[in-house]
C-alpha cells in the first residue's frame, strides 16, 4: 500500500543516515560475560574476571618450610600435630583425612592448638569449620575469653551469643566465611581497636592456609557447612550464667573495650605513639590487669556483618 511504501522508505533513510553519522567511527560492542576492564576502558574478552569465592583463592604457601616455620612461630604442637601445604587444594575443599584448613592470620588473631574447649563449642554450635571464621571473628572470640578470665567466670557459649551474634560475609554463600559483630544494645558488650582492610594484619589474608592434621577428632565441623535457622537462637541461661553474665556487663559493659590493650599480640597498633585509654576507668584497669600475650592451648589451659555496631567483618 502507499502507506507501507511510504514507511518502509522513511526506515531505510533513517537507516542510511546513521551509517553515515557513525561512519569511521569503531564499532562498539558488548562484552562477553568472560570480558574484564583491562584498565584503558576497553573490554577484553581474554582477561579473565576475579573470582572472589573461597574457590577463587590459592594458597601461597607453598613449601613444607613456610608452614613449618608459622606453625613453630604460633606454638602448634609437633608432636600432636601434622601441617602440610594446601597445594591445589582450596580452603573449602574435602580436607585430608583427619584435617582442617587452618588460616595463617586466624593463628595470628589468636587461634591455638589444641582448640580451647570454648571455640570447639562455639563451632559446633554453628556447625561451621575453624577456617570459615574471619580473623577478627577469632579476635572476638579470644578477646571474650581474655574478658571472662579477667571477671573471674567461666567462658559460656549461651553467654556470648547474648552480645554477640554470627553473619555471612556473603549471604548468597552460605557455606562461606562468616565473622562476629556485637549486639545493638548500647550496654552490651563490643570490642574496637581490631586491624582494618588496609591493615597488614588482614591484607591477602585469604591466600594463605594450609592443612593441619590430628589423630585425635576435631569435636567441630571439618568441613564447610552452614549455620541451622537454630543456631541463631538466644539459649537459655542458667542461674550460674545469669550471674556470670551481670558480672561481666559491671565490669566492661557500655563502653568498647580496645583489643590493643587487652590483646597487644594479636592487635598490633599502628607506628603513631599514642597511649590508648578507655574512656570508663572500671574497664581501663581490667584491660590493664589483663594486657597478655595470647593465652596458651588448651591443654595447659558489605558485607552483611559490616552493617553490626562496630564489626569488622574480615
Amino acid at each position: 500500500s502507499p502507506l507501507c511504501s511510504l514507511q518502509c522508505r522513511s526506515k531505510t533513510g533513517q537507516g542510511r543516515r546513521r551509517r553515515g553519522r557513525l561512519a569511521g567511527a569503531p564499532a562498539r560492542t558488548m562484552p562477553s560475560s568472560s570480558a574484564a576492564d583491562s584498565g584503558h576502558g576497553v573490554a577484553t574478552a581474554t582477561a579473565p574476571s576475579r573470582d572472589t569465592a573461597v574457590e577463587g583463592f590459592v594458597s601461597s604457601l607453598r613449601t613444607q618450610d613456610e608452614v613449618d616455620v608459622l606453625c613453630q612461630k604460633h606454638g602448634v604442637p609437633k608432636d600432636q600435630y601434622t601441617a602440610r601445604p594446601a597445594g591445589d587444594l582450596r580452603a573449602n575443599s574435602t580436607p585430608p583425612p583427619g584435617s582442617i584448613c587452618v588460616y595463617a592470620r586466624a593463628l595470628e588473631a589468636g587461634l591455638r592448638f589444641p582448640l580451647h574447649g570454648f571455640f570447639r563449642e562455639a563451632l559446633a554450635h554453628f556447625g561451621i569449620a575453624p577456617a570459615q571464621l574471619t580473623p577478627n571473628g577469632w579476635r572476638v572470640m579470644e578477646g571474650f575469653v581474655a574478658l571472662c578470665r579477667s571477671a573471674g567466670v567461666r567462658p559460656s557459649l549461651a553467654v556470648f551469643l547474648r552480645f554477640f551474634y554470627l553473619s555471612a560475609i556473603d549471604r548468597k554463600r552460605k557455606k562461606g566465611w562468616y565473622c562476629l559483630g556485637p549486639m545493638r544494645d548500647s550496654s552490651s558488650l563490643r570490642f574496637t581497636g581490631m586491624p582494618g582492610r588496609g591493615s597488614k594484619a588482614i591484607m591477602g589474608w585469604r591466600h594463605d592456609f594450609f592443612f593441619l592434621s590430628s589423630p585425635e577428632p576435631w569435636h567441630c565441623a571439618v568441613e564447610w557447612g552452614a549455620p541451622s535457622k537454630g543456631s541463631f537462637r538466644k539459649p537459655a541461661l542458667t542461674v550460674e550464667e545469669n550471674e556470670s553474665m551481670v558480672k561481666l556487663l559491671s565490669a566492661h559493659g557500655g563502653v568498647a573495650v580496645d583489643l590493643r590493650n587487652l590483646l597487644p599480640a594479636t592487635c598490633p597498633r599502628l607506628r603513631r605513639r599514642r597511649r590508648l585509654w578507655n574512656s570508663n576507668p572500671a574497664v581501663s584497669a581490667a584491660v590493664i590487669t589483663t594486657a597478655s600475650p595470647p593465652p596458651p592451648s588448651s591443654s595447659t589451659r558489605t558485607t552483611s556483618c559490616s552493617k553490626g555496631h562496630g564489626s569488622i567483618c574480615l
